[in-house]
């Protein structure tokens, strides 16, 4: 056989060969192995919320305003599913709508009942649910146990359960992890700061946390800043509470009860077997704080500081310092104490309500990470949640 016989037997007759789109109509093809993109579904993230204080409503709007964002660029349809406040609840399997959310809960609701409503979570069974804890509520937190095990995933800023016993706090997670849900609570340091999946991150990498320096209580910090700003002790105190900054009860921020949680929540996080005991409290008021909050007398109870203070600010204003409550750990010690910092020192320079987390680690040992930021109000805290939230959603 020659070699054009040979190219014959190969390729046959060039010129009969019709062009690829006159023997395939691509337009009928169809391949069942290949999704339509058009016709994705979005993935639907439900929304079972209880909290709708500052930081819920903050939250609840943040939600309402990037719903679109994330349905046309993402393809998530967030869906608020079931709202609950201490008073009234209200569930919609299609969804709460943005508009006059708060009169539909307040008006078209049902009195409280949080077992029903989590027992309604279950049932209705939706794709994508999360329960949401914007509260403060022990009780509420007694909860998370039983809807982690039915496979519901949680985001709180709630810090009563990650500050809870060890064993509490421990089983919490091993259970996310058995189900194959999440247990997250970023903004229970920081609010929205990226500081607890920095550390956790760190530890899983291989690192070990030898010391944290910082100072995490915005409400604390914000009352000493505009204490030495020439603001008087008790005004700072009210001002704090007035804008959101501190805890519902704002005993629990004066007596180093929140910060304290706080430092057990960082030290757990960087790898530590450590209980609330173990945290050591230096007072730093001249006198013990009320047993209990009553509004219509706190600024009297207050006002009993403001002597003691103003002798602390003839020492700082001739030295010109600053106070910090700080909270460090290092392995065998955590400790919360009240300090003055000087110009030199990395905590000197701290605006408003901000917070600073300074992380010395076998890979970082002299030079630390620097984390800063604003630490306190609805709006951050809101974002902070937020995040935990996209974190599950990209998982």
């Amino acid at each position: 056989m020659n070699a054009q016989e040979l190219s014959d037997v190969f390729y046959g007759d060039i010129k009969s060969i019709k062009p690829i789109a006159e023997v395939i109509r691509m337009d009928e093809v169809q391949r069942p192995d290949m999704p339509d993109y058009q016709a994705i579904e979005n993935k639907e993230i439900n929304l079972f919320i209880v909290g709708t204080g500052k930081v819920g409503s903050a939250f609840i709007e943040q939600i309402f305003s990037q719903a679109d964002y994330f349905a046309s660029e993402y393809n998530v349809d967030f869906r608020i599913a079931a709202l609950a406040n201490t008073r009234q609840m209200l569930i919609k399997k299609s969804g709460i709508r943005h508009t006059g959310w708060k009169n539909a809960l307040r008006y078209s609701g049902v009195d409280t009942d949080i077992d029903l409503f989590v027992q309604q979570m279950f049932s209705l069974n939706l794709p994508g649910s999360i329960f949401i804890d914007n509260t403060a509520s022990e009780e509420i937190s007694t909860l998370y146990r039983m809807i982690l095990t039915g496979g519901i995933s949680i985001v709180t800023c709630n810090k009563i359960a990650a500050s809870s016993s060890y064993e509490n706090y421990s089983e919490l997670k091993r259970i996310a992890v058995r189900k194959g849900v999440h247990f997250r609570f970023e903004s229970n340091v920081g609010a929205g700061l990226p500081v607890i999946q920095t550390i956790s991150n760190l530890v899983r990498t291989g690192d070990e946390i030898h010391q944290i320096d910082a100072v995490v209580s915005g409400s604390l910090n914000f009352i000493f800043n505009s204490f030495c700003g020439g603001m008087k002790f008790s005004e700072a105190v009210l001002k704090a509470l007035e804008q959101g900054y501190t805890e519902p009860d704002p005993l629990t921020d004066l007596r180093g009860v929140d910060v304290s949680r706080k430092l057990l929540i960082l030290a757990r996080e960087a790898g530590m077997r450590i209980e609330a005991s173990d945290i050591i409290v230096e007072d730093y008021l001249p006198a013990p704080l009320p047993l209990k909050y009553e509004p219509a007398e706190f600024e009297s109870q207050m006002r009993e500081y403001d002597g003691y203070f103003e002798k602390i600010r003839e020492n700082i204003v001739k030295f010109n310092r600053r106070l910090r409550v700080i909270a460090r750990f290092r392995v065998g010690e955590a400790k919360i104490m009240l300090k003055e910092v000087d110009s030199s020192h990395p905590f000197f320079h701290l605006e408003g309500n901000d917070n600073v987390i300074s992380i010395l680690t076998k890979r970082y040992p002299s030079r630390p990470m620097i984390i800063k930021g604003a630490g306190a109000g609805a709006d951050v805290t809101a974002s902070g949640i937020f995040s935990d939230i996209l974190s599950i959603v990209n998982s």
